[in-house]
């Protein structure tokens, strides 16, 4: 445990292995990020096997071989993302928290800054199966649009490759746009949707595309953009939506501002480069005295300091331990 980081011999022959499928030139702040992504999958690997669990292997499309392609092509990415939304089991409805029913069970989603070109890149592990890079230095609203992308790649491509990266306006990078925006929002699921608001209802209207981002969990610009679309408005009225803000309606009609709508750059905390589960298990470990914080640090490449997220809480609030109370009361049947 005290060579953390992990072998440098194998994050070394990763990076070379995903630097060695790219048909593009890295720039040295890619190289980087890459080098940062082996090395935290190289230690989530090494931590398995130390508290003892099993390695998942290779990751597997949910989709049955002879659905998948013998190449990326655009027009087919929104009958495999509903093919796939079938497969996991979500129907045709919305998913509030995405990026819970995505990374919990079918990827390590890791937040790095791959500079502006590139807003991530997928990677298929032999020990620890899919792993989807998101550019961390986009825009909130467009980390959970190029999650759902590159896992287009792994469930729809995977069976070609294991590398697929996300270069502006190729072939692969169209399929995996559209893929992403009918896993998010399918056609079907979004016309069920307004008409479920009654028959009157006008879906050019911001307050109605605000609930709706509600019950799909995106973007309010993202469903303005489904809206259209899906032949649900016009091309005006998608402009006119677009002079609306938002994070200025949300308080009046009872709803919070959503981050995702402010369109700041991510730049997330440290510990959120992590995969969920990474951090789930060096919690364990902290835990058990398998390892110490300065060790747990080492793992998740940030320094010390930033540890403390995982070991030391803000005290309650007056209003959440009221909250607390009456929910303590309430339980205790």
């Amino acid at each position: 445990m005290n060579s953390w980081p992990a072998d440098r011999e194998a994050v070394l022959g990763l990076v070379d292995r995903i630097l060695g499928s790219a048909d593009f030139a890295p720039d040295d702040a890619f190289r980087t990020s890459v080098t940062r992504f082996a090395e935290l999958a190289q230690s989530y690997e090494e931590l398995l096997a130390i508290m003892g669990a099993d390695l998942p292997g290779r990751g597997e499309s949910p989709l049955p071989p002879p659905a998948l392609l013998s190449h990326p092509d655009p027009t087919e990415a929104p009958r495999l993302a509903q093919e796939v939304r079938t497969a996991l089991g979500w129907g045709e409805g919305p998913i509030a928290d995405h990026l819970l029913a995505l990374a919990a069970q079918h990827a390590l989603v890791f937040r790095l800054p791959l500079g502006e070109r590139h807003s991530g890149f997928f990677f298929n592990h032999r020990s620890i199966g899919f792993c989807a890079v998101v550019n961390s230095q986009l825009d909130l609203g467009r980390h959970l649009f190029a999650l759902a992308a590159q896992l287009g790649q792994a469930f729809c491509h995977s069976h070609l490759r294991d590398v697929w990266f996300s270069v502006p306006d190729g072939p692969h990078q169209r399929f995996a746009v559209r893929f992403a925006a009918q896993l998010l929002v399918p056609d079907t699921a979004l016309r069920k949707a307004v008409g479920s608001l009654g028959k009157d209802v006008d879906p050019s209207h911001p307050v109605i595309a605000l609930h709706l981002q509600r019950m799909f969990g995106v973007s309010y610009a993202l469903v303005a953009v489904r809206l259209r679309q899906s032949g649900l408005i016009s091309e005006k009225s998608y402009r006119e939506m677009g002079k609306a803000s938002p994070s200025g309606m949300a308080p009046g009609l009872g709803y919070s501002p959503n981050p995702v709508d402010r369109g700041r750059g991510a730049n997330p905390p440290p510990l959120a480069a992590a995969p969920r589960p990474m951090l789930q298990l060096v919690c364990a470990a902290l835990t058990k005295g398998v390892m110490t914080p300065v060790q747990a640090a080492r793992v998740l490449a940030v320094s010390p300091e930033s540890m403390s997220g995982l070991s030391q809480f803000p005290p309650v609030e007056d209003s959440e331990s009221a909250i607390w109370d009456e929910m303590d009361r309430l339980g205790g049947w």
